[in-house]
């Protein structure tokens, strides 16, 4: 599963609520710390900034450091698939 530019626009294109759920729902995915999820969680413009400025494959390539199995499922809690 890859991630796109139209995958990265939806992102963006998400009210804050909604985009610090899916920061959750890859959290849990990632098996990140929750106390450190919700301190990340709290800056929704910062991180869609950040997000905003990169390609898809930079975006991609962070993701893959969770390793396949992780990212895979991080992709589809992405495109709405869980």
């Amino acid at each position: 599963m890859q991630l796109d530019n139209d995958t990265l626009r939806k992102l963006l294109e998400l009210d804050d609520e909604s985009f610090r759920s899916i920061i959750r729902k890859i959290s849990i995915a990632a098996g990140a710390d929750q106390a450190k999820t919700e301190a990340f969680a709290s800056d929704v413009s910062g991180i869609k900034r950040s997000l905003s400025k990169m390609t898809p494959a930079q975006a991609e390539k962070i993701l893959n450091t969770a390793g396949k199995e992780k990212s895979d499922e991080i992709l589809r809690i992405i495109k709405g698939g869980r």
